[in-house]
């Protein structure tokens, strides 16, 4: 019950598309409201039952997403218009009024080839400016999560070596920033108690 929004209703998500696919629900919330795909196309589609119509009852952004990029979307019905959203900017709009229907079972991602992450919902419809600052909380979460720029990380895959043998010792080196990493690095072997052995 608490998903059912009769006179208003608001849906953002961050997606990213990854496969070839003709369409793809990113949330739908059966015989009331969905957000996904456009059947034959990549588009985003608003999909609603208003006054027990649905068929058809849609609409759909101007703007098509590209495959390997994230994108924050959004749909907002408002009992008067609703609007698409992406990246924060308005793309679509249509004066549409009714009731939502009370709606059925949930699923997210049915048939969607990709990522779906931070999606949400209200029961209500959210401003422009609202989708927009949902878009960059979003993104500070994300970027607080990563470590800072060109940092690296390191382990060992080959962690048996003895000092004064030929043998090497093998590590392997990733960069967890998501940035091209430009510099010099340096290694030291380091015992067990801590002193430094060798660089």
């Amino acid at each position: 019950e608490a998903l059912d929004c009769e006179t208003a209703v608001s849906v953002a998500a961050w997606i990213r598309l990854d496969g070839p696919h003709d369409a793809g629900l990113i949330w739908n919330r059966e015989r009331a409201y969905r957000l996904g795909l456009e059947n034959g196309g990549i588009r985003v589609r608003f999909m609603m039952d208003l006054d027990g119509r649905y068929a058809g009852n849609m609409l759909v952004s101007k703007t098509a997403p590209e495959r390997g990029r994230w994108y924050h979307i959004a749909g907002v019905y408002d009992g008067n218009e609703r609007r698409i959203y992406i990246d924060g900017e308005l793309d679509a709009r249509e004066p549409v009024t009714g009731t939502v229907s009370k709606g059925g079972s949930m699923t997210i991602g049915q048939g969607f080839v990709g990522l779906i992450d931070e999606l949400k919902i209200w029961n209500r419809a959210v401003s422009a400016n609202e989708v927009k600052q949902a878009m960059l909380e979003d993104q500070g979460r994300v970027k607080a999560l990563l470590r800072p720029e060109h940092a690296l990380g390191f382990y060992p895959v080959k962690c048996v070596a003895m000092l004064g043998k030929p043998e090497p010792v093998e590590i392997a080196v990733f960069n967890s920033a998501g940035n091209p990493f430009r510099g010099d690095t340096s290694f030291s072997v380091v015992s067990a108690k801590g002193s430094k052995l060798s660089d």
